[in-house]
């Protein structure tokens, strides 16, 4: 992926090629921009603009950061490259790979005497705070023009009148005057795409994950929620005044042509998900699983006549929400890790933080301001969030962590005595301050076994354990450092916990793991999932229902293909 970079540092900064123009355009809090419904025009404010500054050091330092980060422009995949082309790329190759910085792979590279510069300046550059930037309040706007073209020649209306072929007035028999632009069709007009989220309708993205959970709720609706969505805008767009006559409200995977002419494509648009329109397609499907339905209405009947013995213990109000039960990268069925603990009465912690976790929590809570069946919607959770808790520093483990202390942070703007208290490994807190001077935001359970974590956990309530790879994959499992499903199960055997929950599978794995539960103790965690200590009972007997849902020939446990 070859990135090259231009930035804008003042109001009005052009960049232009061969095939775009694009204009940045500062919008301050107290900047007004009024539009023409008519012709669809924005008065802009004028400012004078300065060229990018090259020699700017900050902005060179950045540059070459970026250069060292993205360098597969210098790569090839010509088979008829040189064999000094081909010695370079293996070179870069190599470069890739740099240690963590403290690590002893990391102090001994130092030490070689590696001729690779290219590898040496990585080293020099990365362990480095990055230039310090300026926390802004200003929005930027971009307004991105491709080349002019003439409009079409209309022969029809020229045909008589062969001089404004040649850029000529004609005067025709009555005396009217015929000029060449009134033989020339008009230049093609544009097309407003609207992106907001307040006019954008929050439909159901991933289809095939939102059927999976509307069939699993069949078993428990308490335990697994239908996701929120909304196929309708919370404001409609016609109420809004100035709005151009050529406007499109945008929606993922929407295409946007502008070449050879200006068109919309909704080809890809997603399936609408509406689990309650009867007549809908999701509604029809889940009525054809006939045995399945059965097998559901079965487990809700055991569960209902048995005896929890949970009536008076500790902590069973407690509710444990699996917001991401997958490792690595997000899947079809299954995002990266997140887990949420919540308390009554005193308040939220995140167990780890993966990539998409705020979209996970708007998806089960419920987003401004609404409430998704009846719980406490989205902004309500991160006013009482106490405590985010990062196990260690693997990207499926803390990339979300930013988009959610910046959501908590605009709640407690004005508020400079709430707290959140953030527990993670030292790395973290470089990582959180250096990309802090970008962004304004303040305003292990993923392990081999481990003896400690046994001790340090004896007699525990419940394990949250990851289960990341099946049991006939030990060899992958010890050189990944990760457990093995039965592995998991023995540490939370030899931990005496009272139920043990398995999450972070290996997403090629959408179906249920295999393990020996002897005890009846050990649960299937899936994204959504909701579940209280006290209802930890239910979780061990929905495993015959979840066993014939993701059985070998059902769609869920195909192999897994990306929407």
């Amino acid at each position: 992926m070859s990135v090259n970079t231009h930035e804008f540092q003042e109001d009005g900064m052009e960049f232009n090629d061969k095939n775009l123009m694009v204009k940045a355009i500062f919008l301050n809090p107290d900047d007004s921009i009024s539009s023409s419904s008519s012709q669809g025009k924005i008065n802009l404010p004028l400012k004078h603009p300065r060229e990018e500054n090259e020699y700017d050091p900050a902005l060179k330092y950045k540059k070459e950061i970026l250069s060292l980060m993205f360098n597969q422009s210098q790569r090839t995949c010509n088979s008829k490259a040189s064999a000094s082309k081909k010695s370079r790329i293996y070179e870069e190759d190599i470069a890739l790979s740099i240690p963590d910085e403290g690590s002893e792979e990391y102090s001994s590279s130092l030490k070689n005497n590696d001729t690779n510069d290219l590898s040496r300046r990585r080293k020099e550059l990365f362990p480095k705070k990055l230039p310090k930037s300026k926390p802004s309040k200003v929005s930027v706007a971009y307004i991105c023009k491709g080349p002019d073209y003439k409009g079409k020649f209309i022969p029809e209306a020229a045909k008589a009148l062969a001089d404004l072929v040649k850029g000529k007035s004609v005067t025709t028999p009555d005396g009217t005057i015929i000029h060449p632009h009134q033989v020339i069709g008009p230049s093609r007009a544009g097309l407003h795409v609207i992106i907001n989220e307040k006019y954008c309708p929050q439909r159901i993205m991933f289809y095939s994950s939102a059927i999976s959970q509307l069939k699993l709720s069949k078993i428990d609706e308490k335990q697994f929620h239908i996701p929120y969505y909304s196929n309708e805008p919370l404001s409609k767009l016609d109420l809004v005044p100035n709005i151009p006559v050529n406007s499109k409200i945008s929606a993922p995977l929407l295409i946007y042509q502008t070449e050879p002419s200006f068109k919309i494509d909704e080809s890809n648009l997603p399936r609408t998900f509406d689990h309650i329109d009867q007549n809908s397609e999701a509604v029809r499907s889940l009525n054809d699983m006939e045995e399945y339905l059965n097998v559901a209405k079965q487990v809700q009947q055991e569960i209902a006549v048995a005896s929890p013995n949970m009536q008076n213990f500790p902590g069973k109000d407690i509710t444990i929400i699996t917001l991401g039960t997958g490792s690595t990268l997000p899947s079809k069925y299954r995002n990266v890790s997140s887990t949420l603990i919540s308390i009554p009465d005193n308040g939220n912690i995140l167990l780890d933080v993966g990539e998409g976790t705020y979209s996970s929590l708007v998806r089960h809570l419920g987003s401004y301001g609404e409430i998704n069946g009846g719980q406490t919607g989205v902004n309500e959770f991160l006013n009482s969030l106490k405590c985010i808790f990062i196990s260690h520093m693997h990207a499926d483990h803390h990339l979300g962590l930013i988009r959610v202390l910046s959501k908590w942070n605009e709640l407690h703007n004005d508020d400079n005595n709430v707290l959140i208290h953030v527990i993670g490994p030292s790395r973290l807190w470089k990582w959180l301050n250096e990309l802090s001077d970008v962004q304004d935001f303040g305003y292990s359970g993923d392990t081999r076994p481990c003896d400690d974590l046994v001790r340090v956990g004896k007699n525990a309530t419940l394990l949250i354990h990851e289960a990341t790879f099946e049991n006939d994959l030990i060899e992958e499992a010890l050189n990944k450092k990760h457990s093995t499903t039965e592995e998991a199960v023995k540490i939370g055997e030899r931990m005496n916990a009272r139920f043990i929950l398995l999450t972070h599978f290996s997403q090629r794995y959408p179906k249920v793991p295999v393990f020996t539960d002897d005890h009846g103790k050990v649960g299937i965690s899936f994204d959504f999932m909701q579940i209280t200590i006290g209802d930890l009972y239910k979780a061990p007997k929905y495993l015959k229902a979840i066993k014939l849902l993701y059985s070998e020939d059902s769609e869920e446990a195909k192999d897994e293909e990306y929407e």
